[in-house]
């Protein structure tokens, strides 16, 4: 949210101003590391969902904040006919928790590899022009989909470009970017060599 954050939303809607809220629960999803929950709760959100999550975390979530059920603790498990990427460089557990058919997958992945394809071109030119600001805004916008893939071997770098000092040498930061590319590039790799497995009928 460019404007606002999701602290002053609460604050507003909670202010007394609006009569259509009747003081239904409000859930923080934040991608944030090293999270204080309570700083959250004192700010009047009634849960946190670190992202990714999946759509058992937020069924059991929902379950534990609405008591639904008369108190009846419901565990929702993962589904374990859940398609599978039968990879080490990204995992499906997640995504394939929220989308229905084989075919959504697809698309998903799909759209994934276009929009790295054209985010690792824009990080290149920040890279190469030391951009900090870019470099930090870009890995942001990057991470969230990474991170719902589990893509181990490149999070940890876009974690620290996204938080880029301002002192780092741009040397480094070129040795780092090589690296993120290098993983991508076989990341890219396995996606592509996964999809052609997906029982959909593709035009």
């Amino acid at each position: 949210m460019p404007i606002v954050d999701g602290y002053e939303v609460v604050g507003r809607v909670k202010s007394g101003l609006f009569a259509h809220y009747e003081n239904p629960p409000i859930i923080a999803m934040t991608g944030q590391r090293n999270i204080d929950k309570n700083s959250y709760l004192d700010k009047g959100f009634s849960e946190i969902l670190p992202k990714p999550f999946s759509h058992d975390k937020l069924l059991n979530t929902l379950n534990a904040i609405l008591d639904v059920n008369n108190h009846q603790n419901l565990e929702i498990r993962l589904d374990e006919s859940a398609i599978q990427s039968n990879s080490e460089l990204f995992s499906l557990e997640i995504i394939s928790s929220f989308l229905d058919s084989p075919k959504s997958i697809y698309e998903v992945l799909e759209s994934f590899l276009e929009d790295t394809h054209d985010n690792l071109n824009r990080l290149s030119a920040a890279v190469e022009n030391l951009s900090y600001d870019e470099i930090k805004s870009i890995s942001h916008k990057m991470l969230p989909m990474f991170r719902q893939l589990k893509v181990e071997k490149a999070i940890p770098i876009l974690e620290k470009f996204e938080h880029l000092s301002y002192d780092v040498t741009h040397k480094k930061t070129v040795r780092k970017f090589e690296k993120l590319k290098l993983s991508i590039l076989h990341l890219e790799k396995a996606i592509y060599a996964f999809l052609p497995t997906l029982p959909v009928d593709i035009d």
